[in-house]
């Protein structure tokens, strides 16, 4: 018995310290900020997502819009955490947030932008090959985090997908459009009567 016993204490540590590495995941820092004064923090389950999608579709009318719904069918369960107006969120907290996505979950870096004290991280995590360990499907997205850190906001997404890599390209590819074709509804087109003689 007394050798079992400071076996039983060892395994013990090594439980509590794995225990605090898992929770110093995306779940870690939803955990350790969701009750701050200014968060607003909605975790929704992919059936409710699919039903508004449902929804939306029929009410929509602009093509554009509905075409962009087709691609919520593929969304599963999605946390969403966002501070506005003030950033609890220590630097330390959220580099250990990304480097335990990367390094124990398989998370890899799709975009990747720091300007100005303003930083916005895209990961995604792609289904694994079941015949080759370590090597990944192509096509296959399994999870999404999208943080966007700022001096006064912060907004953490963590979403489960059955996205390709074809469906993100083409989900990114309408969204720059439907930006490219507001801006040009904004900017006012030149009158070719009003150009002034040379």
């Amino acid at each position: 018995m007394k050798t079992k016993l400071p076996l039983l204490f060892i395994a013990l540590i090594v439980f509590c310290v794995g225990q605090a590495h898992a929770q110093s995941g995306v779940k870690g820092l939803f955990r350790k900020y969701k009750y701050e004064d200014n968060v607003v923090k909605l975790s929704l389950p992919g059936f409710v997502i699919k039903m508004g999608a449902g929804i939306a579709k029929s009410v929509v009318d602009e093509p554009e819009i509905k075409e962009l719904l087709k691609f919520v069918k593929k969304i599963g369960k999605t946390k969403v955490m966002v501070m506005e107006d003030r950033n609890p969120v220590q630097r330390r907290d959220l580099r250990q947030m990304l480097h335990q996505s990367r390094k124990k979950n398989n998370f890899s870096d799709l975009i990747q932008v720091n300007e100005h004290g303003t930083s916005m991280n895209f990961l995604i995590r792609q289904q694994k090959d079941k015949t080759k360990k370590g090597v990944f499907k192509p096509g296959k997205i399994k999870n999404i985090i999208l943080v966007l850190n700022e001096k006064d906001n912060f907004v953490l997404v963590s979403m489960k997908t059955k996205f390709t890599v074809a469906d993100l390209s083409e989900l990114i590819r309408n969204l720059i459009q439907m930006q490219m074709e507001e801006e040009k509804e904004i900017i006012p087109k030149k009158d070719p009567a009003n150009r002034p003689q040379v």
